[in-house]
């Protein structure tokens, strides 16, 4: 058994986001997320990253400065991610075609 198909689904809240942070490639992402788990687990990884700087952003701790820089940057890798999907998505098709 493939360990990806053990895999469990993603909700799609971070596709969701993804679409509203690039709404112009709306289409393409829904296309890669229902045919990649790969896409899948980046649009999850890239909801728990929105929510963890939100967080930050919130917080008025002594560390949190440090955290919303590194949170930022991590989205912004995230979203290098998301074009390199969109630039070559047969790329990283993992799914059932």
């Amino acid at each position: 058994m493939n360990p990806e198909s053990m895999q469990p689904k993603s909700t799609g809240a971070g596709l969701s986001l993804l679409v509203e942070r690039f709404p112009e490639e709306g289409e393409a992402l829904r296309r890669l997320f229902q045919k990649s788990l790969s896409f899948q687990s980046l649009c999850d990884d890239y909801q728990e990253c929105l929510v963890a700087l939100q967080n930050w952003q919130q917080s008025t701790s002594e560390e949190a400065t440090a955290w919303r820089d590194e949170y930022a940057l991590l989205l912004l890798e995230l979203e290098q991610e998301v074009s390199q999907y969109l630039q070559n998505p047969a790329a990283f098709i993992t799914g059932p075609r």
